[in-house]
């Protein structure tokens, strides 16, 4: 087993069950039959279901969390993306799904250019990416001139892409798709003394405060 698939291994059952309930609102509500990308054990699917009536087709690559999954989903498919194309016709699904996941990937710019081709035309993605400049890794760096991998957060050693907002934004960009909203989430408040910098550099960290930012973007017509 090589170290990064030992450190998924590692990895508390937890990681795999996180709902992300805070991911709900930035469903749009037109939406009847989505893609969830790394949808772990089904959290977040299941409790999309209980909210609204919504198909959902999960892709996990793990197979003890696609086990969990197909007990509260439509659907699982157990997948490498990287690896693989889906068993699913073309232009089939309204919305896909990527939270937590892109910054795992090798390549996630083909990642999210590929799997457009599963989405109606201006069909829409959904994704929560980590912020490389959130507060405890923007400190680490230049105040303690250090960068630690972790076991979880933005830092986690299991992620290959790290993103800001504005890459986050080139990346759906660049893949066909149109922003139409990104937003921090996951904030914390600033000690006091940083917030007096954001303020006498005009707001400039601002995005520091975000864990993570989600994003939603449309498919553009081809």
């Amino acid at each position: 087993m090589n170290n990064l698939a030992s450190a998924y291994e590692d990895k508390n059952s937890s990681y795999f069950s996180n709902d992300r309930r805070e991911m709900l609102s930035f469903i749009p509500p037109e939406v009847t039959n989505l893609l969830e990308i790394g949808c772990g054990n089904g959290s977040f699917g299941a409790l999309l279901k209980e909210s609204r009536r919504v198909e959902v087709t999960g892709v996990e690559s793990f197979a003890a969390a696609a086990v969990r999954a197909r007990r509260v989903l439509d659907r699982v498919l157990e997948s490498d993306i990287e690896r693989a194309d889906l068993e699913i016709p073309h232009g089939y699904f309204d919305c896909i799904t990527y939270n937590d996941v892109l910054e795992h990937l090798h390549d996630p710019w083909t990642t999210v250019s590929r799997f457009a081709q599963y989405l109606r035309p201006g069909g829409y993605v959904v994704a929560s990416i980590p912020n490389i400049r959130y507060f405890d890794a923007f400190k680490s760096l230049l105040v303690n001139k250090d960068w630690i991998y972790q076991s979880e957060g933005v830092l986690d050693r299991t992620h290959l892409r790290f993103f800001t907002e504005k890459s986050i934004a080139r990346l759906f960009e660049e893949s066909g798709f149109e922003v139409l909203r990104l937003q921090g989430i996951n904030g914390r408040p600033f000690p006091w003394k940083f917030r007096v910098l954001n303020f006498l550099c005009g707001h400039r960290f601002d995005d520091v405060r975000f864990r993570q930012f989600a994003c939603v973007a449309r498919r553009l017509a081809t």
